[in-house]
This record gives structure tokens, sequence and C-alpha cells, in this order.
């Protein structure tokens, strides 16, 4: 056909008349005609079709020129990026794409992985690993000590929101390994480079708030004790900061919940004795890790002495 009857074409042909079998072809043939939003929506139908047979490089590709690319007339972007994740599960299984790729795409693509299965996989190991990484994150979202206040371009806004995101959503201990447990040395040496590196960044007190907060997703030991050993070591060698990222962390664990009418505060009472006997485990050998623990009890009584107020003052005065 005449290029001008091929580019009627690919410019209008719906990605899903497309039969796994011409896949391949179909979807170089949507990205050269500058759609690759309908070649995502072909991957997205396709990848897990033996018979269409994709290759890495390919869906890589399509990721790449989506996230550079606005969207079409039409396209939800939101249902059709849904597929992400599983997508990008194909590529890195495949082991044909460096592992750099992957995780630039996990970047560019963090608000649609942070709530599904597989999330910036590559991201959080890469936090884990690399303790400057954790602070180039920092950098991007929070402003030096005694910097001030700047206008951010659009892509500088960007780029905050995407490593806000990121390190919002981290939530494994440095030095985790592969059965679970926590590395006491790894744990202890990233924790000290990282503070390092923020201190060189002047962002020492935001790195030990942040710190802390991702010490609260820490595992629990053998005998069932709160947080696992390596963590309250860390604990009991810290700042106040660091302390106060780590209760807000615990704080923030506990997400939404639901109550019944005129429950008042047993929920939270059974937070207290969880707390209360945490801290009670480890008191003796830790006493700043109980201390915390404590702390954290202390405020879920406080919120239960307000539920049981605000059912008190909502039942009707005239029953």
């Amino acid at each position: 056909m005449s290029p001008e009857t091929q580019y009627a074409y690919w410019s209008k042909v719906p990605a899903w008349r497309v039969d796994a079998a011409d896949c391949n072809r179909a979807v170089r043939k949507l990205l050269d005609h500058n759609r690759p939003h309908a070649s995502l929506d072909l991957v997205a139908m396709r990848h897990n079709n033996a018979e269409a047979n994709l290759s890495a490089s390919l869906m890589t590709e399509v990721l790449e020129q989506t996230v550079r690319t606005a969207p079409e007339p039409n396209v939800d972007l939101q249902t059709l990026l849904h597929e992400a994740g599983d997508i990008l599960d194909a590529i890195e299984a495949s082991g044909e794409v460096d592992a750099s790729r992957i995780a630039a795409l996990e970047f560019a693509l963090l608000p649609f992985l942070e709530h599904e299965p597989r999330g910036p996989k590559l991201l959080h190991r890469e936090l884990l690993r690399n303790p400057d990484f954790f602070v180039q994150g920092l950098s991007l979202v929070y402003r030096a000590e005694h910097e001030e206040q700047r206008e951010l371009t659009e892509i500088d806004a960007s780029r905050a929101r995407l490593a806000y995101s990121l390190l919002d959503s981290w939530r494994l201990v440095p030095g985790t390994q592969d059965d679970g447990t926590v590395s006491a040395e790894a744990l202890h040496t990233w924790v000290q480079q990282a503070q390092e590196a923020a201190q060189a960044a002047n962002r020492g007190r935001v790195a030990d708030s942040m710190i802390g907060k991702v010490l609260s997703a820490a595992p629990y030991d053998a005998d069932g004790s709160w947080p696992a050993t390596p963590v309250r070591e860390v604990l009991e060698q810290s700042n106040e900061v660091l302390h106060r990222g780590f209760i807000t962390g615990v704080y923030n664990k506990r997400g939404g919940w639901i109550k019944a009418i005129a429950e008042g505060g047993g929920q939270e009472r059974q937070l207290v004795q969880l707390y209360q006997g945490y801290a009670a485990m480890v008191r003796d050998q830790w006493p700043r890790t109980a201390a915390l623990l404590q702390d954290i009890a202390d405020v879920y009584s406080s919120e239960a002495r307000r539920a049981d107020i605000e059912v008190e003052l909502e039942e009707d005065p005239w029953e």
C-alpha cells in the first residue's frame, strides 16, 4: 500500500481488531504512527498470549513512549496503565532488558504502581541497597536546611511528586534479607551512610524523620516481640527526630478504620494493650525502645478517652 494509505489505516485502526499473530507488527506500526497509547492497549490485551510472542524490548519501548506522549483523545490513561505492573513483570522476567531501564519506567509510572501488587520493586530494591539514592530522593522533595523557598519548574515539581510517592510507598527495612529477617550489620551500615550523606546535603533532620518512618515497618522477632532486635538497636542509639518519625510511621500504619455506632474507644484500647505488651517485652534490654512503644500506647489511650466522650455527648439527653 502507498504511504498515504498506510498512514490512514494505522492512524485510525482500533487495537482490539488486531489478531494475536499480528501483534508485534501492529505494535511497531502503531508506535511508528505516534500512537503509543493504542500500542499499549494492544500489549495490555496480548502480553500473556503465547501466540502474540511480544518481545520484552518492544514492550519496554511502548511504555517509554507512552509516558512521554500526551494521550490521544478519548483515551482513559488511568485504566490503560492499570496493566503496567503486569507488563513490567513480564519485561523483567525476560531478562532481556537492563534493570536501569525498568527502574526508570517504575519512576515514571509511580502514580499507577504504588497501589499495584508489584509496586516500584526495583526502586525499592535500590533504596535498600544504596543510601545515596535515598538521599537523592529526599533532595528532590525537601529543601535543604535554611534554603530559601523557590518556584519550581513543571519538571521539577513532577519529579518531586514522584520522589515523594516513592518514599511514601517504601515499606521494607534496609538490611532485610530473603527470609524476611533483618541483618543488624547491614542495617547499621545503611543508616550510618544515609545520615552522613544527608548531613552533607543539608537534609539531616528530614532524613532522620524518614528513616524512623521506614523502621516502623520492622518485622517481628521469633519470640513475637516487636520491633525486631536490629531495629531496636538503631532506636536505642538514635535522636529524637528519628524517634518521632518512628512513632508517626507506626501511627500511620493503622490506616483507615470503621466503627459501629456508639462503639467508643474499644479499638483504641486494644491497641493500647498491644503496644504496652511490646514495651514490656523489650524494657529490660532496650529501655528507649520501650519508652517509644509506651508513647504510642499513650497516644491510643488518649484517643480511646476522646472516642468515649464523643459517644457520651452524642447520646440523646431525653432518653
